[in-house]
């Protein structure tokens, strides 16, 4: 089932979208459905992931004097 959405774009906007639509042999509104799903999809796939997936994490290893035997004493930092 459809239900009507209302809401306004600029100009620059509607012009984007008529030319995606133009380019695809389809009306702007079935683009924007198409978006709208493939974003609800990304959406959905990206709070899925763990905490750690959906931060940029960079995991540095400093040199030390001593090799380390295990990962127990490294210390792992978020960066935003």
């Amino acid at each position: 089932m459809l239900t009507t959405i209302n809401f306004r774009i600029n100009e620059n906007q509607k012009e984007q979208l008529q030319t995606l639509a133009d380019d695809s042999g389809e009306n702007i509104s079935n683009v924007l459905r198409k978006i709208i799903e493939i974003y609800l999809e990304d959406l959905k796939h990206y709070e899925s992931k763990s905490k750690w997936e959906n931060n940029n994490v960079e995991i540095i290893y400093l040199d030390c004097e001593e090799p380390h035997s295990s990962d127990d004493d490294i210390e792992y930092i978020e960066l935003d």
